[in-house]
């Protein structure tokens, strides 16, 4: 029993709490900078395909890197999309229509095929879905520097009351304002001053 009772804990929340907190802001720190980075990625590949199938749509002609570049920018997207849904729905963004405009653009060999009021809607969910993710990326950056701003000031601080010279110094000041408090508002100095002895005077015996 008494060796039950005294044995030590090996749980390192339970003795390093400052560090758990230090390692899931760092944590949130990385997920944050990975959504922005492929989300980044991601509009860079949206605005790519837009401008491949405007270009077989206007000119009616496919040549092979047309065709490489769709189908590699149309795979890349779709495997993100799940992901931009995610987002989207988490940080209230609007909406995506990734998956819409995908499903409309079959092959590469149906696109100059496409009638014209079909390419305006495509258009207009393509525009919708870039709009939402431009939201996401907007949110995703006022959180970046937000914690870039509060990851600063940790750092100042704990550079600050990791430095025994500064906490000694610290403690110093500390100590004469409130003795110098103490003076003006409980006048501490008459206190501790020493009561001067009464002097008797006596009569002649």
């Amino acid at each position: 029993m008494l060796g039950e009772r005294t044995k030590k804990c090996t749980n390192p929340k339970h003795h390093y709490p400052r560090v758990k907190l230090l390692k899931e802001e760092n944590m949130r720190d990385k997920e944050i900078d990975l959504r922005y980075n492929t989300l980044e990625r991601i509009i860079e590949q949206w605005n790519n395909l837009r401008d491949i199938y405007r270009k077989i749509y206007n000119e009616k002609k496919l040549g092979p890197e047309e065709e490489n570049a769709f189908l590699k920018t149309k795979e890349f997207l779709a495997k993100q999309y799940y992901l931009v849904q995610q987002l989207v729905k988490e940080y209230n963004a609007g909406e995506e229509r990734i998956d819409i405009v995908l499903a409309a653009l079959i092959s590469v060999d149906t696109i100059p095929q496409i009638s014209e009021l079909q390419i305006k809607k495509i258009d207009n969910d393509w525009h919708i879905t870039y709009l939402s993710m431009n939201r996401v990326m907007g949110i995703l950056e006022s959180k970046k520097d937000k914690l870039a701003h509060t990851s600063a000031v940790g750092l100042f601080l704990k550079k600050i009351f990791l430095n025994p010279f500064l906490n000694l110094l610290v403690l110093i000041v500390v100590i004469i304002v409130l003795y110098l408090v103490s003076v003006n508002v409980f006048q501490l100095d008459k206190i501790l001053k020493p009561v001067p002895e009464e002097k008797t005077e006596e009569g002649p015996k």
